[in-house]
């Protein structure tokens, strides 16, 4: 259950789709949106995921599954919906490296449909309903810490209105941050353009529990833990990040949609707070811990010769959503505890 005073029941009786509702954040925002009451179209590429990651809310007259790619167009075109969250997007560092063209796709390509989808609901309540002056429904757009770039080792904080660190372009890591630039400059373009709702998340580091684990370096840590074989870490050098665990996230997006300005940014984060700028490197070292206390895994993190090093890095100021009301809950460790024992009883992913 995700606790926040800031999220009362406000999606009763709304209308909703998630994208990417299988993935990390998407399958907990799914479910809490179903705790209040709202009706939730959840879309994935593939039927069999959706059924086996929901298979608890069968039986749940509020949830429709729709098997879809949003990168070649959005479901459902007769249904009007309230909020629009678009979570789905690969954040497989193997996928940035070997298929960099179709992750531009999904990330361009998917929030485009979900602003051409609200521009429909417009014009379709504006023929019919002309004396309404509706905006189609709010889209809530997920954006990443990525855009700020890197610091270099410096510790910096940063706001909505600060600039970016621009990465060089013809880099292979370039893709995800500046397609996720380019996301947010299309939803301003059709914000202003054609008068939708939109409101951006930025969205720090997310960890926690996920019935399908992604391929990041926080989950292969899972996997070892899970086979109680040793971590490696072969890096020397490592950026400290801002990190967060998935129900505070979602307590934060739920929070932009609910009370968030149109056409506005905020930054989903810790801000450091309560131990959550972490390099993977001591993300690493704080999860074997917690295994080893549990009484789960007896092994350790491996180094190499040189050891290595974890150097200060970006932190997300969260000063413009607490301004919202929202107060996050959960310190790394606590997190990471939580993440472990859903993992302890669950076991590994089932291949879906």
């Amino acid at each position: 259950m995700i606790k926040n005073d800031c999220i009362d029941r406000d999606f009763n009786g709304k209308t909703v789709l998630v994208t990417g509702a299988t993935g990390l954040i998407g399958n907990v925002l799914t479910k809490k949106l179903l705790e209040q009451g709202a009706a939730v179209y959840a879309v994935g590429r593939r039927m069999s995921k959706l059924s086996e990651v929901f298979k608890d809310y069968a039986d749940n007259d509020q949830l429709f599954l729709c098997e879809s790619d949003v990168s070649d167009e959005l479901p459902c075109k007769e249904v009007y919906f309230d909020y629009i969250f678009h979570a789905a997007g690969p954040i497989s560092g193997r996928l940035i490296k070997e298929k960099p063209a179709d992750m531009v796709k999904v990330n361009v390509s998917g929030v485009e449909n979900c602003l051409k989808r609200l521009l429909y609901q417009k014009e379709r309540l504006q023929k019919n309903e002309p004396q309404k002056k509706a905006s189609g429904g709010r889209l809530i757009v997920f954006s990443s810490a990525t855009v700020y770039g890197d610091s270099e080792g410096e510790l910096i904080g940063v706001s909505e209105e600060d600039g970016c660190s621009l990465c060089n372009p013809a880099s292979v890591a370039a893709v995800y941050p500046e397609t996720k630039r380019m996301v947010e400059v299309l939803a301003g373009a059709y914000a202003r353009q054609y008068g939708l709702d939109v409101c951006i998340a930025r969205i720090a580091y997310v960890y926690g529990y996920s019935p399908v684990m992604p391929d990041t370096a926080f989950y292969e840590f899972v996997r070892r833990i899970l086979n109680n074989e040793d971590i490696k870490i072969n890096a020397t050098v490592m950026n400290r990040r801002d990190n967060i665990y998935v129900e505070d996230a979602v307590s934060g997006i739920l929070t932009v949609a609910l009370r968030g300005e149109s056409k506005e940014a905020y930054n989903v984060s810790l801000s450091g707070e309560n131990g959550n700028c972490a390099s993977a490197s001591e993300i690493a070292e704080c999860m074997a811990e917690c295994a080893r206390e549990a009484g789960h895994y007896n092994k350790k993190v491996l180094f190499g010769e040189q050891g290595c090093s974890s150097l200060d890095g970006i932190m997300l100021k969260n000063d413009k959503l607490k301004a919202l009301g929202w107060n996050p809950e959960t310190g790394l460790k606590a997190g990471i505890k939580k993440t472990l024992e859903y993992y302890f009883a669950y076991g590994t992913e089932k291949t879906i």
